[in-house]
C-alpha cells in the first residue's frame, strides 16, 4: 500500500475521470500530473532556477525544495513541494503554482512554507502536512494516526452512491470509518440518507465528529466508538461498506516509511491473512442488512477469490468484483438473500 499510486494510474486514468464526475479535484490533478510524467505545461524537472539567497520567488523557492526533498530521497518531491507551495498560495490547483511562478512571498508565507517544507523532510505523509485533504466533495481534517484516505476509495464510494441511486437506500453504515470519508462524502452527494459510522479508535471517532462538523453534515451521522465484534447487532442498513485493515501482517514491514512512522498501523494489519477484520464484516453483514441489501467492501487483490469461493456468512452472496485504476481486484460487492 502507497501514499499516492503511482503512474500505474495513466493506463485507467481517462476512462475513470469520464465515469466519475464525483472525484476531488486535488485527485483528479494528482492523477492527471502522474500520468502524464510531467506536471505541467513548463515541462522539466521544476518551473525555475534557484537564484540568490534573495529570490523568493514561488519559481525559485519550488526548485530549492524540489532539489532538497530529491536529495533526501522524499517519495513524489515534485508533488509534495506542488502541493505544500499551492496550500501556501491559499489556492487548491496545482497549476497556479506555476501561473504564479514568478510571483515573490510574503516572509510569513516563507516561514509558513518552510515549516510544512520541514515536516515532510521528516516522512510526514502530504495530507498530515497539510492537515487538511479533499475526498470527492468534502474536505477532511487529516491528523496522525488516523487512516488517510487513499485515492482509489473514491472508487468504493462512486460504486456505493450508484447503489443507493438504484435502490433508493436511506440508511448506510460505514464500518472501520476512519477520518469519515466515506460517510460523510456519501451524506454531501445524497441528502436524503443517513450514516452511522464505527471505528474502535477514539482518534478516529473523534475526527469524524470534527469532519462532519466542518462539512456541515452532523446532524445526519451518528458515530459509534467499539469493537465490530462487540457492537450491538440490532438495527438493519440498506447498504454497508467499509474500507477495513486488510494488508496481511508478514506486509507491513515493508510498507513506506510515512506509513509506518504516523499512521495507526492497526487500521491496516489485517492478520496473517488479511481477513481478520473482514471476517467479522461478513458475518455482521448477513446479520445487519435488510433483505437484498448490499455489502460493499474494500479488499486486498488476493482476496476476492477467497470471498467468492472459500468464506461462507450466513444468508450473503458474491455479486461482483471491481478493478482499481491499475487494474487490480479492489472492490467486493455482495448481497444479502433469503435464506
Amino acid at each position: 500500500m502507497k501514499m499516492i499510486n503511482s503512474r500505474e494510474v495513466a493506463a485507467s486514468l481517462a476512462s475513470f475521470l469520464s465515469k466519475s464526475v464525483h472525484i476531488s479535484t486535488k485527485n483528479t490533478q494528482q492523477f492527471v500530473r502522474l500520468a502524464c510524467g510531467k506536471t505541467s505545461e513548463f515541462g522539466g524537472n521544476g518551473i525555475g532556477q534557484v537564484g540568490s539567497d534573495g529570490d523568493n520567488t514561488v519559481g525559485a523557492l519550488f526548485e530549492k525544495w524540489r532539489q532538497k526533498f530529491a536529495e533526501n530521497s522524499i517519495p513524489e518531491s515534485r508533488e509534495s513541494i506542488e502541493d505544500i507551495l499551492a496550500h501556501c498560495l491559499g489556492t487548491a490547483r496545482i497549476p497556479d503554482v506555476y501561473k504564479f511562478k514568478r510571483t515573490v512571498l510574503s516572509e510569513a508565507r516563507i516561514k509558513e512554507m518552510e515549516r510544512l517544507c520541514s515536516k515532510r523532510l521528516k516522512r510526514m505523509p502530504i495530507q498530515y502536512v497539510l492537515g487538511e485533504w479533499p475526498f470527492r466533495q468534502v474536505t477532511l481534517k487529516m491528523s496522525p494516526p488516523v487512516f488517510i484516505p487513499r485515492p482509489e476509495t473514491e472508487q468504493l464510494v462512486e460504486l456505493v452512491s450508484g447503489e443507493i441511486v438504484r435502490k433508493g437506500a436511506r440508511h448506510v453504515l460505514d464500518l472501520c470509518c476512519g477520518s469519515g470519508a466515506i460517510s460523510l462524502a456519501l451524506l454531501r452527494e445524497h441528502p436524503a440518507i443517513k450514516a452511522t459510522a464505527v471505528d474502535q479508535s477514539a482518534a478516529a471517532c473523534q475526527l469524524t465528529k470534527e469532519n462532519a462538523q466542518r462539512n456541515g453534515l452532523n446532524g445526519r451521522i451518528r458515530i459509534i466508538r467499539s469493537q465490530l465484534t462487540e457492537w450491538g447487532r440490532r438495527e438493519k442498513f440498506d447498504i454497508i461498506v467499509s474500507n477495513p485493515p486488510y494488508v496481511f501482517s508478514e506486509d507491513l514491514d515493508g510498507l513506506q516509511d510515512e506509513i509506518k512512522l504516523y499512521e495507526d498501523l492497526a487500521a491496516l494489519d489485517g492478520g496473517r491473512d488479511g481477513l481478520d477484520v473482514i471476517k467479522t464484516i461478513l458475518e455482521l453483514s448477513s446479520e445487519c442488512l435488510n433483505e437484498n441489501g448490499k455489502l460493499f467492501v474494500e479488499v486486498e487483490p488476493r482476496h476476492p477469490r477467497l470471498l467468492r469461493d472459500c468464506l461462507r456468512a450466513p444468508g450473503l452472496a458474491h455479486v461482483r468484483t471491481f478493478k482499481d485504476f491499475c487494474g487490480k481486484d479492489r472492490f467486493v460487492e455482495m448481497i444479502k438473500i433469503e435464506q
